[in-house]
């Protein structure tokens, strides 16, 4: 039996003729390169840990995700690897595919039948594997500039100086990448110790923020990994980690922190992310309205980097919790279930925490009346005041800390119990 070659770009096809073109186009741009033909090829593709782009050529986008679909469909008890799909269409269906694209249905999709963009289909690959978290090879920037006649010189000193500054940045950043590392290591061996961990968080979250960077994403899951272990480590005593403040305690308010073994830890000074409202004219009593022991909380957002440090942080907490990653899926989940606070991020893929807020705020629906809180990364007054005006009772800085939930927590009177 022949060895399957599992590669990082892999078009389906039944028609090699006709994709011709296109295949002599991937063939030139990328060195790994697979053409199959049957299902049982495409499952087989899937189910290695060798990330890739699929690319699945049809008469029509309905055969496409019947096709990819069907394939996932019969991998549901097997782990599969992370890939991007497109689907290669007819130019007639690309109203559609872009309503499915949109949908996340598909990552993306590509006139092909016939091919009006020759290079769109390298572009396409080249963006989703750097999403996947594969670097391709690129020509220096001197090799491009310097062959352009059309050029004058002053173009091609400037786009030079400009291609080098980024690559210093792009250096400088690796160098950083590496120094949380090593803190990190440092930290948690610390903690193993006994003794106590100096870690700027600070720094760490300026790090993990580039997360949507695509180039250096790699590097960034590995910190992220780190990151969260330490935090297993740390979450039931973060009196441990020296944090850098987002915004000081009032003098004359008091946070107490209750650690697992019931002990208490008002006698330390804390830092939070401060929770500011708006609302005027609504007690904390009044708001909370039917509150159960164990309160039902729904978090909106995008970033799998807050989003997990946001759950491993609640982790330790009698909290009922639902998650969401698109827009779409929130107002699905809050059609159907009563919240008793609601954490809504503002940049989402698919719409925007504004439109979210407006709409539950102004529909007579389950969940007209809880509290919704805008999670940020930075105070934008602008945004700020734009969440406000839609809805929002407040705004808590990313990412959260667990005084921030315990403030939260207390101003609408939602009971908080550890497990």
């Amino acid at each position: 039996m022949d060895r399957v070659n599992f590669e990082h770009i892999v078009l389906y096809t039944n028609d090699q003729e006709n994709d011709r073109l296109l295949i002599g186009v991937l063939i030139r741009h990328f060195s790994r390169i697979h053409v199959i033909k049957s299902n049982a090829e495409l499952i087989e593709q899937i189910k290695q840990p060798t990330p890739k782009v699929i690319l699945v050529a049809a008469e029509t986008l309905q055969e496409t995700l019947l096709i990819y679909y069907e394939a996932i469909e019969a991998l549901q008890a097997v782990e599969i690897c992370e890939h991007a799909v497109v689907s290669l269409i007819p130019k007639h269906q690309e109203k559609e595919a872009y309503e499915a694209y949109r949908s996340g249905i598909i990552n993306d999709y590509l006139i092909a039948r016939p091919m009006y963009e020759i290079h769109r289909a390298v572009i396409i690959c080249t963006h989703l594997l750097r999403e996947i978290g594969l670097k391709g090879k690129y020509r220096k920037a001197e090799e491009f500039v310097n062959v352009q006649e059309n050029y004058s010189e002053h173009i091609k000193e400037i786009v030079l100086r400009g291609a080098q500054r980024k690559k210093d940045l792009e250096h400088d950043f690796e160098l950083s990448l590496d120094e949380i590392d090593k803190s990190l290591d440092k930290a948690e061996s610390h903690l193993a110790n006994k003794k106590v961990a100096e870690l700027d968080v600070a720094s760490l979250k300026k790090i993990l923020s580039f997360i949507r960077s695509n180039e250096i994403r790699p590097a960034l899951l590995k910190l992220q990994s780190k990151a969260l272990h330490l935090l297993e480590l740390v979450v039931t005593d973060v009196s441990n980690v020296a944090s850098v403040a987002e915004a000081p305690l009032p003098e004359d308010q008091e946070v107490t922190v209750i650690h697992q073994n019931g002990s208490s830890a008002s006698d330390t000074k804390y830092t939070y992310n401060r929770l500011y409202s708006e609302s005027k004219g609504v007690t904390p009593s009044q708001a909370a309205i039917e509150i159960p022991i164990v309160p039902k909380m729904l978090i909106v957002e995008d970033d799998h980097i807050s989003l997990n440090l946001t759950i491993m942080l609640l982790r330790t907490y009698a909290i009922e919790l639902d998650t969401s990653l698109s827009g779409r899926m929130a107002l699905d989940l809050l059609s159907k279930k009563k919240y008793d606070v609601i954490l809504m991020d503002i940049n989402l893929p698919d719409t925007n925490g504004f439109y979210i807020i407006n709409h539950v705020n102004k529909t007579n629906g389950i969940n007209s009346i809880t509290p919704i809180v805008m999670l940020t990364g930075n105070k934008n007054k602008s945004s700020v005041q734009q969440a406000i005006t839609a809805g929002a009772k407040g705004y808590i800085i990313k990412p959260l800390h667990r005084e921030s939930i315990v403030k939260l927590f207390r101003k609408y009177d939602i009971p908080l119990h550890l497990r």
